[in-house]
């Protein structure tokens, strides 16, 4: 997160520099997630047969380049084709990570993996926030480019050490999946068979709505509440902060939903998105009586959002770790979700300059009542095509 979201906040300088005009900054922001997007389910399906080492490896050093080449060669069209390709770099990250969870780690380790995990991106996202911030008070946004490939290069080299450090283990955990292997090939179900009956077509409806109020609604947060309260872009932005820190707790919250309550991943997404409905009616209600009270309640629902993000991108997607297609899976799921999330960041922005930001929120408001009407709906259906094809009774 932090060398894929410090672009946003070096806009305004390289609009001032004059090294950008607003269309064109437009034009990179949008071949950024054409490319993330896209890659997200190509490397989906890429990671089960790539080492999840590689890929993971690869991404963070391409991440680590392209941010060093924009600062060094600030033109328009190089830098296009540059955070282009930091996009696919970034969805090199995701898939081969849940492939390793499913593979390197036994049940409980990797369902604790899999909720801790979730706390990396708020607090990525946070860390997104503030680095450039400080960066641009200090020095210039070419300085922000360069601080953040070194930051990711940090990660890229904890990685490969890391990798080094249990590579027996590695090596162990690669025998022993190789066996497991012919699953796949022996089932009388092929992938695509076992995708429908297990109804992840439908569950594609939850990462729709998922995508559309988690980073849809963050991306317009601090300009509602600029436009609704008449506070400066420095407030605005500083007050959003509170968006990923309290969006830490949402994946706790909807796994212990799911482990003590539901022990159904669909109906636990239904009650997180029945607790983002509640948000968006309290803030259509009260929401424009104070700034901190109208930003809670957004944090509460986004929250709630995250916690969705978790059982559907990474719970739903372990389950087909026997077959080896986790990564395809969760692939698949969120390159909905990233659809979902760069249509509606252009649909809340029609709304919001054509009748209001009311009509924003009320269809926030919305999407909630669907995803809560729809994880009801499938709920059923997902834990009994669970049990027979997962044996999870």
């Amino acid at each position: 997160y932090i060398g894929r979201m410090n672009y946003s906040a070096c806009i305004p300088s390289l609009i001032e520099d004059g090294v950008l005009d607003k269309a064109f900054a437009g034009y990179i922001t949008t071949a950024y997630l054409v490319a993330y997007g896209a890659g997200q389910l190509i490397n989906g399906f890429l990671s089960t047969k790539a080492s999840p080492k590689r890929m993971i490896g690869i991404g963070l050093l391409g991440v680590t380049v392209c941010n060093a080449l924009m600062g060094l060669l600030p033109y328009r069209y190089v830098m296009f084709i540059l955070w282009a390709l930091n996009g696919y770099f970034n969805s090199m990250l995701w898939t081969p990570l849940i492939r390793a969870f499913a593979d390197w780690l036994p049940d409980s380790p990797r369902r604790r993996a899999g909720v801790n995990i979730s706390v990396s991106i708020p607090l990525g996202t946070l860390a997104a926030y503030l680095i450039p911030a400080i960066v641009l008070k200090l020095s210039n946004w070419k300085m922000v480019f360069f601080t953040c490939a070194a930051c990711v290069f940090i990660a890229f080299a904890t990685w490969c050490f890391g990798m080094h450090s249990i590579k027996k283990y590695l090596q162990q955990q690669s025998n022993k999946h190789e066996d497991e292997i012919a699953l796949e090939h022996s089932s009388s179900d092929s992938f695509g068979r076992v995708l429908i009956r297990t109804c992840i077509p439908l569950i594609a409806i939850l990462c729709l709505c998922n995508g559309a109020l988690k980073d849809a609604v963050t991306s317009w947060t601090p300009t509602y509440l600029f436009d609704t309260f008449g506070i400066s872009d420095f407030q605005s932005s500083l007050i959003t902060t509170i968006l990923p820190i309290v969006s830490v707790f949402g994946a706790y919250v909807a796994q212990y939903i799911n482990d003590k309550i539901c022990k159904n991943e669909v109906l636990s997404c239904a009650v997180m998105y029945g607790v983002a409905a509640l948000s968006y009616i309290a803030l259509n209600l009260i929401g424009d009586v104070n700034v901190i009270l109208s930003a809670m309640l957004i944090a509460i629902a986004i929250s709630a959002m995250w916690g969705v993000n978790t059982q559907v991108l990474t719970f739903i997607p372990f389950y087909f770790s026997k077959m080896h297609r986790s990564s395809s899976v969760s692939g698949m799921l969120n390159c909905t979700a990233y659809v979902s999330s760069s249509l509606c960041s252009t649909l809340f922005g029609i709304m919001a300059e054509g009748f209001g930001w009311k009509s924003v929120t009320m269809m926030w408001l919305g999407i909630a009542m669907l995803g809560a009407v729809s994880g009801i709906i499938i709920a059923p259906f997902w834990k009994k095509r669970r049990n027979i094809y997962f044996d999870t009774k």
